[in-house]
């Protein structure tokens, strides 16, 4: 689990990296998770840091 990175942003949220640069991110705060299946690009916490800020502003969470 990377929680360094996703304290800053998110509070409370965790990373869990998994396979191939598949990723669940967990948002206890926004009540929310997000599932990235496939390879993503980069991979790693700074990919899916922005990442899970355009779902949330997609879906306007953020900053809420």
């Amino acid at each position: 689990m990377v929680k360094e990175t996703w304290e800053k942003t998110f509070v409370g949220a965790s990373l869990l990296p998994c396979f191939m640069g598949q990723s669940t991110v967990i948002i206890p705060s926004r009540d929310l998770v997000i599932v990235r299946l496939g390879p993503s690009p980069g991979g790693g916490a700074a990919y899916m840091n922005e990442y899970a800020g355009r779902v949330l502003d997609a879906i306007g969470l953020a900053g809420t």
